[in-house]
């Protein structure tokens, strides 16, 4: 396996995913539903004209990470493999290995949403830390980043069919599937 030829398929993956409109659509979107969950967040209780602190906007947040996030990445991953055919055709006609291939456009397109999703958070963060303060800015960015470490064991999961279409031996699926769970799951990794 050939570090550097994963590292070329992976900053290739990155272009193409900064150059996507897709990837600025949902950063914009995100951006918006965030800004919207804290402005409207206070309108039930009969508050207007303000946004919520960061503490009710955190919790707040949990249903539209739970949906939004894997539903780009799946939106984004599937645009990505299938999206242009013609690429896909000239990097899968090298004399590469499969899971170069595939590892490259998994590291790519999480690096893509991964900084596509902090995007979201840090923008919005920031007009609510202008417009609110800083009460609650730690329970905020501590939901920013496990709601990134669970983006990225959606991703890594989502690597393990991969790996089943490339390893044909069902054991080594199985340690493989073990590994990516237990292990960045528990704080090991």
């Amino acid at each position: 396996m050939s570090w550097n030829s994963i590292y070329t398929i992976a900053e290739s993956e990155i272009i193409i995913g900064v150059r996507n409109k897709w990837t600025h659509i949902f950063t914009i979107i995100f951006t918006i539903l965030v800004l919207g969950i804290s402005y409207f967040g206070l309108t039930a209780s009969g508050y207007t004209g303000s946004m919520q602190d960061f503490s009710r906007t955190t919790l707040s947040l949990l249903n539209l990470v739970l949906y939004i996030i894997p539903l780009i990445s799946l939106i984004i991953g599937v645009m990505s493999f299938s999206g242009d055919g013609r690429l896909n055709e000239l990097i899968f006609a090298q004399p590469l290995n499969r899971w170069e291939i595939y590892l490259g456009k998994l590291l790519g397109l999480l690096v893509v949403i991964f900084t596509s999703t902090s995007l979201g958070f840090g923008i919005s963060g920031f007009i609510i830390l202008m417009r609110v303060g800083s009460d609650g800015v730690f329970r905020y960015l501590v939901f920013v980043l496990l709601s990134l470490y669970c983006f990225s064991q959606v991703v890594f999961q989502s690597f393990c069919p991969c790996a089943s279409e490339i390893v044909r031996i069902k054991i080594k699926l199985v340690k493989i599937k073990v590994a990516f769970f237990i292990f960045p799951s528990s704080g090991f990794v």
